[in-house]
């Protein structure tokens, strides 16, 4: 299963191959109203979190109760599927990060965002 690490400002979203091939083509496919919803381990809190992915303009999250809603630009999937062919064919990445993230609801707070691969 997916996992989550929320520290240090940061979210990482922690996973193998597999479940990584099927999150980062979700993130590329989103499209045209589409949107789709993660249900992941926690590290952080040991529970179990809900995150929502929907497409934009800009960038951004929103926090909810139970995890939060990111919204990703054009820019950010294109980037999600360009990260999705490194782990095709490298099977990991040369970058970890993938986007930076405004908080919509409170000005100037900036979250980033890493892939992390589970050997």
């Amino acid at each position: 299963m997916l996992e989550v690490l929320r520290e240090f400002g940061g979210i990482s979203f922690i996973f193998d191959s597999k479940e990584g091939e099927v999150f980062l083509g979700a993130i590329g496919d989103l499209r045209g109203g589409k949107k789709f919803e993660i249900v992941a381990n926690d590290r952080s809190s040991g529970g179990i979190v809900r995150y929502t992915f929907v497409e934009e303009v800009d960038d951004g999250f929103k926090n909810k109760k139970h995890g939060a809603e990111i919204v990703l630009s054009a820019e950010a999937r294109e980037y999600a599927r360009h990260k999705l062919e490194e782990l095709r064919l490298r099977g990991s990445f040369s970058i970890p990060e993938f986007v930076q993230l405004s908080n919509m609801k409170s000005t100037g707070k900036v979250v980033d965002t890493f892939f992390i691969l589970r050997k």
